[in-house]
């Protein structure tokens, strides 16, 4: 009588174990070469993202560069050089334009290789490291305001 089961087809308890312990190595060697940090933050984008009262921020700045273009980046500390440009523990930022008309605004807030948070909006942008809009005091960030006009663009940070 013929078998219908093929011989070897079956995995040993042991075989199943020792895939099971693999494929746990695995993943934990992949959680720990991903960027660990940026993979597991929501920033918060929009509007509405606010810092609340008792979220542990100590610093707050406005600039603004005075009249760019569209080309043109304006960084802390009215600059429009990233060389020149100061960081700090950035956990709130927003860019806002308040003259005639409406212009299309961006805040971002970064090192010179990754974007931690930032967005584009109309006249006003809001963002937060946190989705909570809590402080962040784990990394330095440039944050930089910039428009897709003509015009004076304001910067708010907080850290």
């Amino acid at each position: 009588m013929a078998s219908s089961r093929m011989a070897g087809s079956r995995l040993s308890l042991a075989a199943i174990w020792r895939l099971i312990a693999c494929a746990a190595l695995l993943c934990a060697l992949g959680l720990t070469i991903a960027p660990g940090h940026a993979a597991a933050r929501t920033p918060c984008q929009g509007n509405t993202c606010l810092p609340e009262a008792g979220s542990n921020y100590t610093f707050e700045a406005v600039w603004n560069c005075g009249q760019i273009h569209s080309e043109v980046h304006c960084y802390y500390k009215e600059t429009t050089s990233l060389g020149s440009a100061t960081t700090h523990t950035w956990g709130f930022g927003s860019a806002s334009y308040s003259g005639e008309g409406t212009d299309r605004v961006t805040i971002e807030a970064g090192t010179p290789e990754f974007t931690y948070f930032g967005g584009t909006g109309t006249n006003l942008m809001r963002a937060c490291y946190w989705e909570t809009c809590h402080d962040q005091e784990e990394i330095f960030l440039h944050e930089v305001v910039w428009n897709e006009g003509f015009h004076t663009i304001s910067g708010h940070g907080e850290a």
